[in-house]
């Protein structure tokens, strides 16, 4: 594989690092936030999810300005909001205001989640060559679950080592913090890597997008940017004359939308924001390290499953490892949710769950 697209796709895909980081390392501190505001569970859980309300928005809203002013520029909106809402959720203020500004604060990293969904693997797409490109998008997957494991390794670290010596609601305050360290190495980084060379040529620049296919490693560059043009072409011609929401496409477009809808409220989002308190559950209040410590554990499966996904998907195929996945989906929720509901939850029961 050729070194530069090789290097621009880990740069792009550091966008779903960021996705991942945010999303994990609200675990860490919601039980944190809900004691310093004295949030009731509804309003917790708002609080929690409100990234996720951002982030529908964001990816309804991330097309048009990534065909407007393009990928790159688009990448580093993103980034820009992943910062605001990382430095603005260090500094919630104490009091009545706090829980209003960090949900705005959250609600602004979930647009920029919502974006850089749609934005990165559209990215990673238009860069990759076709025998790459499933391989090289899935490393945007790999790098939201290593984000995720990366927020819990950090909470537990921050918690570690100056949990001891600070205040119990500075701590939160600097895990959610944090992730502005990431974040300016993204909005670095991006300055390093070129525009699509799909949106060049789209935008009149043939001989830019040219230069960049040649560097990537296209060897025939003009033939190249020759299908490209006729690929665009024929979207154009395509978009003026075919609806994308009629009768003969509802079928398809409700099994993408199903699977995808499933997916999310299958439960594994509940582990990823709640492992810490499900934890605390299983040892006891006291053991915040502990609690900590499990849900690394949680990521490194993770990381560790998406990883094997990634070889083992050709060879079983997609419909089987749904079907396969979700009645153990199932299984294991229940057997969480049965050992949660005694009074002295089995630890080995419960944490292999």
């Amino acid at each position: 594989m050729n070194k530069s697209l090789l290097y621009i796709v880990v740069v792009a895909a550091l966008g779903g690092f960021l996705f991942g980081f945010d999303s994990g390392v609200i675990s860490g501190c919601e039980q944190a936030i809900g004691k310093e505001f004295a949030l009731s569970g509804f309003w917790l859980g708002f609080l929690v999810s409100v990234a996720l309300i951002g982030t529908v928005i964001g990816v309804f809203g991330a097309g048009s300005p990534s065909d407007k002013w393009g990928r790159r520029p688009t990448l580093f909106l993103m980034g820009v909001m992943f910062l605001v809402s990382a430095l603005g959720c260090a500094l919630t203020p104490a009091g009545a205001m706090g829980p209003y500004f960090l949900g705005v604060m959250r609600f602004i990293g979930g647009l920029a989640i919502g974006g850089v969904s749609v934005v990165v693997p559209l990215y990673i797409v238009e860069v990759s060559p076709g025998h790459l490109r499933g391989r090289l998008v899935a490393m945007n997957q790999l790098n939201i679950v290593f984000g995720i494991l990366i927020s819990y390794v950090s909470n537990y670290f921050v918690a570690k080592y100056v949990g001891p010596h600070a205040d119990p609601n500075f701590i939160w305050r600097m895990m959610l913090g944090i992730m502005a360290v990431p974040t300016i190495a993204f909005l670095g980084l991006l300055f390093t890597i070129p525009e699509s060379p799909r949106w060049l040529v789209r935008a009149g620049k043939k001989e830019a997008a040219g230069g960049i296919l040649k560097k990537i490693g296209y060897e025939n560059v003009s033939a190249t940017v020759a299908e490209i043009e006729t690929s665009l072409a024929e979207v154009a011609s395509a978009g003026a004359s075919v609806r994308l929401f009629q009768k003969r496409y509802m079928k398809p477009i409700m099994l993408a939308f199903l699977i995808a809808f499933f997916n999310q409220v299958s439960g594994i989002n509940a582990i990823n924001y709640y492992s810490p308190r499900i934890f605390s559950m299983v040892f006891g209040e006291g053991n915040q390290l502990a609690s900590l410590a499990g849900t690394i554990g949680v990521g490194c499966v993770n990381l560790t499953f998406t990883v094997l996904a990634l070889f083992i998907i050709d060879k079983f195929g997609r419909k089987v490892m749904i079907i396969g996945g979700a009645p153990l989906m199932i299984i294991m929720h229940a057997i969480v949710a049965w050992q949660l509901s005694l009074p002295q939850p089995n630890a080995v029961i419960a944490v292999g769950g």
